[in-house]
């Protein structure tokens, strides 16, 4: 119905009773939002977050494996980004919300059985690949779910705040999170994965509750390949030295991010006890969630 309603004129559509249905059965955009917010804080709420590369080496017996282990995550998330943007064109943002958060609730219990029910790497494998498809499923979708909850309203004005809000209420769930983690540590980091599995469930049930926002087109949209903004994107770097450039820069500051951020808590660990190697990393959640 929605689709057909997007190829009439804006004017019939403000007459037309077939909409009214529609009009009523459509959440607000706060109560979206927030149902937004608090799936997500969910899923991110993680006691052993920060101190994941620790724990894999604990399960493997290697710091080289266990980064090992978290490389595979970010390959993994890399090679689903596209085509989770596709599902998401093909079956609506919605499906691809819940596919992050059972993914991310997969990737938890995967964690968490390593080196219980299998040997420990190839369940951690196994978790990291889930982890990476609920990154790539995440990224971008939920920012999109945000904006058309507003522009369902004509608000798509306040999406920098509102977006904001989220990410501010993300990060403050994962400080809380280490915080918790910091008195549940002991000379197992196992206990830590386990109770993360509470707030993955919870974060998969909120995302069942979630909607796609009806957007009302007054033109047909633009159909194009689903590959056109990567061969756009080639194109312009082989064409421009300057984004080239940045574009490197961008990849290497995201390469060395990623891999300072997973191997600290190692580094801390040879001086500090865990139990306060844990807040001094929460210091980065709260910082992010004052900033956002």
């Amino acid at each position: 119905v929605v689709q057909q309603l997007g190829r009439l004129p804006p004017q019939l559509l403000l007459d037309s009773p077939a909409r009214l249905p529609i009009i009523v059965s459509m959440p607000s955009a706060a109560r979206s939002i927030r149902l937004l917010a608090w799936a997500i804080a969910a899923r991110w709420f993680r006691p052993f977050a920060p101190l994941t590369a620790l724990y894999f080496a604990q399960v493997t017996g290697s710091f080289a494996i266990g980064m090992f282990a978290i490389s595979v995550s970010l390959v993994a998330q890399a090679v689903a980004e596209v085509p989770t943007g596709i599902v998401a064109d093909r079956l609506g943002r919605a499906v691809v919300f819940r596919l992050a958060a059972f993914a991310s609730l997969a990737a938890v219990a995967c964690y968490a059985a390593g080196g219980t029910v299998l040997p420990g790497l190839p369940l951690l494998l196994i978790g990291a690949v889930l982890d990476g498809i609920g990154l790539a499923a995440s990224s971008g979708n939920e920012d999109a779910l945000i904006h058309d909850a507003l522009a369902a309203e004509g608000r798509a004005h306040d999406y920098g705040r509102e977006r904001s809000r989220v990410a501010s209420l993300t990060q403050f769930a994962g400080f809380v999170a280490v915080m918790i983690g910091t008195l549940l540590v002991t000379g197992s980091l196992r206990a830590l994965v386990v109770v993360s599995l509470a707030p993955a469930v919870v974060a998969a049930v909120l995302s069942l509750a979630v909607r796609d926002t009806p957007v009302i087109q007054s033109h047909e949209p633009i159909r194009r390949p689903h590959l056109a903004p990567v061969s756009t994107s080639l194109r312009a770097l082989r064409h421009d030295r300057v984004l080239l450039a940045l574009f490197g820069t961008a990849l290497l500051a995201g390469v060395l991010g990623s891999v300072v951020w997973a191997l600290q808590p190692a580094f801390y660990a040879l001086f500090l006890p865990l139990a306060v190697v844990g807040p001094l990393l929460s210091l980065n959640f709260l910082e992010s969630a004052v900033g956002f």
